[in-house]
């Protein structure tokens, strides 16, 4: 494992972190922090995987977590109701 996909496994990790500090209470700064720091992840393993070379795992893996980042945002914004259905 590379250290591209450690970082786009971090980015999974962070967006199940998100939820729990969402469903704890914590304050807004705390999760707008974790929010940006698993954004940043997305751009940081691009970076890595584009300068220093990807392997096919990474296909699979950065595009998984960045779907699980995009449900946690969702699931968020669902609760919130700021998300019409």
């Amino acid at each position: 494992m590379n250290v591209a996909n450690v970082v786009s496994l971090s980015r999974g990790l962070l967006a199940v972190v998100l939820l729990l500090l969402y469903c704890a209470g914590a304050p807004d700064e705390v999760l707008v922090f974790c929010a940006a720091t698993m954004w940043l992840t997305d751009g940081v393993d691009g970076w890595i995987a584009r300068n220093y070379g990807s392997r096919p795992s990474g296909k699979i893996v950065d595009p998984l977590m960045d779907d699980l980042a995009l449900l946690a945002g969702f699931l968020i914004l669902l609760d919130l109701s700021a998300v019409p259905l």
